[in-house]
C-alpha cells in the first residue's frame, strides 16, 4: 500500500528550494529508482538550490500579499511569474487577464485562514514537499509552494510537510535496527517532528502514537 511521511516543520526551517534540472541529472536522478527503496536518493542532487525567497512563487504572493501594493503591481508581479514559469509574453499577459482578480482572492483567502487556523494539512491535493539533505536540513521540493510562500510571509510558525525523499548519506546516519523498513528508520530519524507514515485512506501511524 502506498503511504507518505507527513512531519510537523518550523516554517522559518525550509529555506531552500531544489533548482530545475537538466535532463542529464534527471535521468540520473530516476537511475535511483531502479535501485533503491524510491524514499532514498544518492548524488549531488542537494547542491542544486537556491534560496527559497528567490522563488517566484513567493515573490509573487510577497506582492499579493502587501496591502499598500495596487492591482497593477499585482498584475505585473503575476506576469513575471508567469514568465518565469516558462510562458511566452503574449501567454503570461492573456493569463493576467483572464485571472488576476481570481488569484488575488484566492491566495488572500488562504493567508487569512492560515492566520486563523494555522496550517491545515488535506486540504489540497498534495502536501508541502520536502527532501532530506545529508546533513539533516530540509530542502524544498515540488508541492505547496504557493503554500509555504504564504506561511513564510504571515510569519506562520509550523507547517505539515511530505517527506518525499531522503539522501542517502542521511538515512546511513540513522540508526537501525531488525527488520526495520525505510519508511519506519525515517519516521525513527525524525523524532522531533512528530513523524506519521499515512497509507492512502488516512489512517495516521506513528512512532510515538501508535495506529488510530
Amino acid at each position: 500500500m502506498r503511504a507518505k511521511i507527513l512531519i510537523d516543520v518550523p516554517t522559518t526551517t525550509i529555506e531552500r528550494v531544489l533548482v530545475k534540472r537538466t535532463f542529464l541529472s534527471k535521468v540520473l536522478f530516476f537511475g535511483n529508482r531502479l535501485f533503491r527503496h524510491p524514499l532514498v536518493k544518492h548524488g549531488g542532487w542537494h547542491l542544486r538550490t537556491a534560496a527559497f525567497s528567490d522563488h517566484p512563487a513567493h515573490v509573487l504572493l510577497q506582492t499579493i500579499l502587501a496591502d499598500s501594493l495596487s492591482d497593477e503591481h499585482h498584475a505585473s508581479a503575476l506576469t513575471a511569474y508567469y514568465l518565469a514559469r516558462g510562458k511566452s509574453v503574449w501567454h503570461a499577459e492573456k493569463k493576467v487577464r483572464d485571472k488576476l482578480e481570481q488569484y488575488v482572492t484566492r491566495y488572500r483567502n488562504i493567508a487569512e485562514s492560515m492566520r486563523g487556523n494555522g496550517y491545515l494539512a488535506d486540504l489540497a491535493d498534495d502536501e508541502i514537499g520536502i527532501a532530506i539533505a545529508p546533513d539533516g536540513t530540509f530542502i524544498k521540493v515540488s508541492g505547496g509552494n504557493h503554500r509555504l510562500a504564504i506561511a513564510r510571509l504571515i510569519n506562520l510558525p509550523t507547517v505539515v510537510a511530505e517527506v518525499r525523499f531522503v539522501h542517502r548519506d542521511w538515512l546511513r546516519t540513522q540508526r537501525r535496527e531488525r527488520g526495520q523498513t525505510v519508511p519506519e528508520r525515517i519516521v525513527e530519524g525524525l523524532a522531533e517532528y512528530a513523524p506519521r507514515i499515512v497509507p492512502m485512506g488516512r489512517t495516521v501511524c506513528s512512532a510515538s502514537r501508535g495506529c488510530r
